[in-house]
């Protein structure tokens, strides 16, 4: 399981949420940023939010860049 910090966030057209991440994996090494899609799944009655990455293992430019090019608009950046 993946620690995430997220550095920006932002919606697509269809309403999907985009969040772009700094991830550290569960030994505590950075895995470096990364661009993370919620997902809605339904399971036994009931729906399952949960993260799936789109990519990871990128520079925070990079994971910015992809935030912006999958949410086709200005993002704004979490304060730090």
């Amino acid at each position: 399981m993946s620690r995430l910090t997220v550095i920006a966030k932002g919606t697509n057209a269809r309403g999907d949420i985009f969040a772009a991440c700094h991830c550290v994996n569960h030994w505590g090494e950075d895995s470096g940023y990364g661009v993370w899609r919620l997902c809605e799944n339904y399971q036994g009655g009931r729906i399952f939010k949960t993260w799936r990455y789109v990519e990871i293992g990128m520079t925070r430019d990079a994971a910015l860049a992809l935030l912006e090019r999958r949410t086709a608009r200005k993002i704004k950046q979490e304060s730090q």
